[in-house]
């Protein structure tokens, strides 16, 4: 593939975008040990806006396989899943099980969602159906999955308390009040 073949060009935004929210979740995840609402909510919107503009297009919309909308409506579910969960008895088994059905459910439905709703509005990205290329934007959302994570949990080799704070996010109870001889370089 050349970087100028539209296709590359095609990948590379689909791997960017889906890089840059799973950074953002598997980071915070690390950090505060908790997928922030406004993510959730967000993906909800998402999935729930692109399915009904599906459902209540004319004849002339692209078909969207019944698993895919399954994944669009899994955000839904999820949200009924939470109202539910919020009523019923705390029993460590259910609650275990909900967790699992939560997470599960968050972590497929946004790789398809945001997939659908470029493919929508990139018609292009559906030269992206390659084996080859999806497996290897798997492994760049994995990786980038798995780095978000290890550096929010270790976030304190990489921020400082006051990193946390002037960007308006909760400083947590571990983080790093010292700045090393670059940051105290770079940040007078």
């Amino acid at each position: 593939m050349e970087m100028g073949d539209r296709r590359f060009q095609v990948y590379l935004l689909v791997a960017v975008a889906l890089g840059l929210q799973t950074w953002d979740i598997t980071f915070n995840l690390g950090v505060y040990g908790t997928v922030f609402f406004d993510k959730i909510f967000a993906i909800w919107v998402i999935s729930t806006t692109t399915l009904l503009a599906y459902w209540l297009l004319d004849d002339s919309k692209p078909r969207i396989q019944w698993y895919v909308q399954i994944a669009l409506i899994t955000p839904s579910i999820m949200m009924i899943m939470t109202a539910l969960d919020a009523s019923a008895s705390a029993d460590p088994m259910v609650e275990t099980l909900f967790v699992i059905g939560y997470l599960s459910g968050f972590i497929l439905s946004l790789p398809i969602t945001l997939y659908v709703v470029l493919l929508v509005t990139l018609p292009d990205i559906i030269k992206v159906r390659s084996p080859k290329m999806i497996g290897g934007l798997i492994g760049i959302i994995l990786t980038i999955a798995v780095i978000g994570y290890v550096v929010g949990m270790n976030h304190y080799f990489f921020l400082t308390c006051w990193d946390f704070e002037i960007s308006g996010n909760y400083v947590p109870d571990n983080c790093r009040t010292a700045l090393t001889a670059v940051e105290q370089f770079i940040e007078p």
